[in-house]
């Protein structure tokens, strides 16, 4: 955490050479960091999963209902 940083005076310099530090303040910093890439958002239909899953000869076997 950000917070930390001035605990770094505490930390060998052999140490902290050895490491990379990156202060984060937020969530999204350590995401922005640590990810390849960044998580996109999904949307759900519901309708359009319970279609997909209708047997070919039109009966609803899944015991889905959609409204």
């Amino acid at each position: 955490p950000e917070e930390n940083v001035k605990d770094l005076a505490d930390i060998p310099e052999e140490v902290k050479k050895k490491l990379e530090l990156l202060p984060a303040a937020r969530m999204e910093d350590v995401l922005r960091i640590a990810l390849v890439r960044q998580p996109q958002a999904i949307s759900w239909d519901d309708a359009a999963e319970a279609a997909a899953i209708v047997k070919e000869d039109g009966k609803d076997t899944t015991g889905i209902t959609a409204h």
